[in-house]
């Protein structure tokens, strides 16, 4: 990036980091770690006492405790002499900042408050707080579309750098202080980088800059993208392009993972010649326009198979059915836009779908959505067309706060977002008509590809229907699949073997693929051999039912099944105990019990063998008649009691990771007592709120799943604990459908072991899903009926949140006295009790009572207090609603600055938090604070703004939404 070099730096003087008195102190920490008073370098020591001086550098004036240095210096290793040791530094330091021994005594420099030590020093004083203020200056100027302010920022931040940050300084919290400022100079590089794009500032010097950095951090995927966009905006296409193959290949080698799906987008539009990445060819700077948000299409595809075969008469009518896009012009679709594969099991429909999907993917350039119907799940019931709804729209972009709870509503939201987007949309294993008719559209611009077992088309009412009878490959296509998977040779050494083998797998792609992976994985194994080992007891269950394609692959499935080492085949019938058909490498290593290492072997056997396919990192799916067979399996041979155990194992590895999830989503709130119960599993640490939300929305359907699977079996302990741990998981989400049905099961569970202690605590988790859906005569039972149990078992923390649960309830329904009252006597209790969460929330709620009353000045109050609170820790949600309804109370009051500046925060921060509705609400109470200040025109630009996210989230008919479009026309 420029001026990055240390060579341009004065070797001297310390890099500006503000304007600290001339007499004063000054730290340097991005680089080899040097200290000056005034002119005078200070002579920090050899290593150990340099590591003393950055812990109390890096504290910013803050004490410091001698236990804290030991830690710092030595963590878990600290010698018996530790503690002599810190202070012979500490001597050692004040002696080099105070030569003169006469003054040494009354210094001021390096002072002791008993045990602690306090460095006099200033945050501007300090290079790693001046980068830190830089980074954040400039990230708001980029959000206030001031970009030429936000380079000069970023570019003074990264002119702080001078080499690796506490270079030749030892300790632990040296080495993680080196880890946190690289990665923030990594983040600062990329955002001047972006910023320098937007602008059109592209020249030779920026690619060499990133090129370097590419090399010393070659897994950086996002400075990858940023080089291959510079080379493009030069003309550079093909060196664009040998970036992202280098990387690839490094990925596999290194990582055995691929590029991310937007790297994999950027590399697809460059070789499609896309002219929105801006080549001039000439390394000329070129103006840009002025910068919008990125908006990601889904891609939500499953991958297409390797080696497909066959289907060709589906795959022409298919494409058809599709209009010439330089003719058609809005309209994709010339009549029908509904295709219907319909066929036995393990016939190859969704194989077909995808396939069909991924080969006219690029006639949809709005996205893909995938949804699995689970029509024909045999433990659970299908999906219902409100969450298949919801589902859908959380696909194209839809803010969950914002999605409608009823039905008609979201269905009508749904088609809205529908309108002129060209989309394809796969709805795989419908069970009826019903099922998929609220999901189907008539939009001329979008395709729906959906697959059903079942004869569900003529009865289907949608009009515009295509529908495909998909049976088994014939004769010829089977042996084109058994050749394309095994090799021409093999097939040709025995061609009767071959038909033989397709013959008995009934011709299903399914069961030839799991055939044909015995072949491939022994190379001394001809098809007669293979043919050979299909004994007469394999063949039974086709013999009895031929025209049964779950039969004939069950015939194929006990061959692959007794060719598994031992292991491998326990962890294959275990698999058919999990919940669903999808699974992490860490769920299937819970659920068998073995190793890590262990499992993992066992699981890339049984990828091998196709009985399960790779999803994704880590993530395996198992095919659902395998996941059928698999659970005959472990019922044949493995007995009750090992059958309970590995149910345990699974709903112990549930419950654990759950509760490291929410801790990391909100790690102030009060957890609810499981009774004792003690973490059976390494929970792996999430590294921060983005990856807990991340692992939540991904395991969300297992969550659920297990809850239920626990349920049925009367593991009624472990039901409500799973539920109870999902809070945090369920809140930050708000998956009302899962909330409402886990936790009635979970209320039901322990009612059923007689604890009403853990009954009356989810009864008050299950009363903020009520508030949330706006049931507030249910909202109001539970927290009544926990209210009572929890005054009788004297339980205050369920006390206060039953009175924090009904305040609201009394908020919404205008009964503001009662409102005030409730929330004063629960926010006594939490004070009491120290529940910092909970006191920040209620500080928020009363505010808002205050701020509807036209209370501003109690409600200023309040709502300051919340907010103070907030900024202590970062709660993404409770901080936004705080500084958005703060700045509107500062706005009725005419504090125009302070709104100003309270809603400027708010929107930087829902959306960096992800809440897009509330980054809406944020810009439409900062547009009439300017137009306070400056006038309409100049509000129009937020209001502008506002709209296009209310637009983005089909919520134009909300009153929000409705208020801003009426500014908007009037500005």
């Amino acid at each position: 990036m420029p001026h990055t070099d240390p060579a341009d730096r004065d070797p001297v003087t310390p890099a500006p980091g503000g304007a600290p008195h001339p007499t004063g102190l000054r730290v340097n920490t991005l680089g080899p770690v040097r200290a000056w008073l005034g002119d005078r370098e200070l002579d920090l020591g050899p290593p150990l006492r340099r590591a003393v001086f950055v812990v109390l550098a890096m504290a910013m004036g803050r004490p410091v405790s001698v236990h804290e240095l030991i830690e710092a210096l030595w963590a878990d290793a600290a010698p018996a002499t530790a503690e002599g040791s810190v202070h012979t530094y500490l001597s050692g330091l004040r002696n080099s900042l105070e030569p003169d021994p006469k003054r040494r005594r009354n210094s001021t420099w390096l002072t002791s408050t008993g045990t602690a030590y306090q460095l006099c020093l200033h945050a501007e004083a300090l290079d790693a707080d001046c980068l830190r203020r830089h980074h954040a200056n400039a990230r708001k100027l980029t959000l206030r579309g001031d970009l030429s302010s936000a380079v000069a920022e970023l570019d003074c931040a990264l002119r702080l750098w001078s080499g690796t940050p506490f270079s030749g300084v030892p300790g632990p919290f040296a080495e993680a202080e080196r880890t946190r400022l690289t990665e923030l100079m990594l983040t600062i590089a990329e955002d001047l980088a972006q910023a320098l794009l937007d602008l059109g500032r592209t020249h030779a010097t920026l690619v060499a800059e990133l090129t370097t950095l590419t090399k010393d951090y070659p897994f950086r995927e996002r400075l990858h993208g940023l080089l291959m966009r510079v080379l493009c905006r030069l003309g550079r296409q093909a060196d664009a392009l040998a970036i992202f193959h280098n990387l690839s290949e490094d990925l596999a080698t290194e990582l055995g993972t691929l590029p991310v799906a937007e790297l994999q987008r950027l590399y697809e539009r460059i070789l499609a010649n896309d002219p929105e990445l801006g080549a001039t060819g000439d390394g000329t700077e070129q103006t840009a326009p002025t910068p919008q948000p990125a908006v990601h299409p889904p891609a939500q595809l499953p991958h297409d198979i390797n080696g497909f075969t066959g289907r060709t008469g589906e795959l022409a009518m298919v494409r058809s059915m599709l209009a010439d896009p330089r003719r058609a012009g809005e309209r994709l679709l010339p009549r029908d836009n509904v295709v219907l594969i319909e066929g036995t099991a393990g016939v190859g429909k969704t194989a077909l779908a995808v396939h069909i999907a991924h080969q006219l993917a690029d006639r949809f350039p709005d996205g893909q959505l995938y949804l699995d119907l689970r029509g024909f799940d045999p433990h659970d019931p299908p999906v219902s067309a409100k969450d298949a709804l919801e589902h859908l729209l959380r696909g194209l972009g839809q803010d969950r706060q914002s999605i409608p709870i009823d039905t008609a509503e979201l269905r009508q939201r749904y088609h809205h977002r529908l309108t002129g987007q060209r989309l394809l949309i796969l709805l795989d294993n419908a069970a009826a008509a019903e099922q998929i008719e609220q999901l189907v559209t008539e939009s001329p611009t979008c395709l729906f590809l959906v697959t059903s077992r079942n004869n569900i088309g003529e009865r289907l009412a949608y009009r515009h229907t295509r529908r495909i009878g998909l049976d088994v490959l014939d004769p010829t296509e089977a042996i084109t699949l058994l050749t394309g998977l095994i090799g021409a040779d093999r097939v040709a050494d025995d061609q009767y073997a071959a038909r033989s083998i397709t013959r008995l797998c009934g011709r299903l792609p399914l069961a030839l693929r799991l055939a044909a992976a015995h072949v491939i994985g022994n190379p001394m194994l001809g098809l007669p051999d293979l043919l050979e080992q299909f004994t007469e007891q394999a063949r039974l269950d086709v013999l009895a039912t031929e025209d049964d394609g779950a039969a004939t692959a069950r015939s194929v499935f006990s061959w692959s099944y007794h060719a598994l080492r031992p292991a491998t085949a326990t962890m294959f019938r275990l698999l058919g105990l999990h919940p669903t058909t999808s699974f992490s490498a860490a769920a299937a290593t819970a659920l068998t019990g073995l190793p890590d290492a262990a499992a993992r072997t066992c699981l890339l056997e049984l990828v091998g063998g196709h009985l399960v396919e790779v999803i994704g990192e880590d993530r395996y799916r198992c095919h659902d008649l395998l996941h059928v067979y698999a659970a005959e399996l472990a019922t044949e041979h493995d007995s009750d009691t090992d059958r309970a155990r590995a149910h345990g194992r699974l709903l112990d590895f549930y419950i654990d990771r759950t509760d490291g999830a929410g801790t990391m989503l909100n790690p102030l709130r009060t957890r609810v007592d499981l009774g004792g119960r003690h973490t059976r599993y390494e929970v792996r640490e999430f590294t921060d709120y983005a990856a807990a939300r991340q692992w939540s929305e991904t395991e969300l359907g297992n969550l659920a799943a297990a809850v239920r699977r626990a349920f049925e079996l009367g593991d009624h302990t472990r039901t409500w604990q799973l539920t109870a741990v999902m809070f945090d998981v369920l809140y930050a989400g708000r998956h009302w459908a899962e909330w409402t049905s886990t936790y009635q099961l979970g209320i039901t569970a322990a009612e059923r072991l007689g604890d009403l202690r853990a009954a009356s605590r989810l009864r008050t988790g299950l009363g903020f899903a009520y508030i949330d859906l706006r049931r507030f005569e249910a909202a109001t039972e539970c927290w009544r009926t926990a209210y009572q149990w929890s005054i009788a078992e004297s339980d205050p923390q369920t006390q206060a949140t039953c009175l924090q649960g009904l305040g609201m309830v009394y908020t919404y329904t205008g009964r503001f006295a009662e409102a005030l009252a409730t929330s004063h006597e629960a926010l006594e209790i939490f004070q009491e009790r120290h529940d910092q969460w909970s006191i920040a929330w209620l500080l928020n709620n009363i505010g808002v009572v205050h701020k509807i009353t036209g209370e501003f000045a109690e409600a200023s109050h309040y709502l300051g207090r919340a907010l103070r609170l907030c900024e202590s820790y970062d709660h993404p949600a409770c901080k936004g609603f705080s500084l958005i309804n703060l700045g509107a109370v500062n706005l009725q009051l005419g504090r125009y600055e302070d709104a100003r500046l309270l809603l400027v925060r708010a929107v930087e921060h829902c959306s960096r938090a992800g809440m897009p509705l509330s980054e809406a609400q944020a810009l439409l109470h900062l547009g009439k604070v300017v137009e306070q200040t400056s006038g309409p025109s100049a509000a129009r630009e937020y209001w502008q703004r506002s709209w296009a996210i209310f637009q983005d989230l089909g919520d134009v008919g909300s009153s929000l939404a409705m208020e801003c479009r009426k500014l908007l026309d009037e500005a």
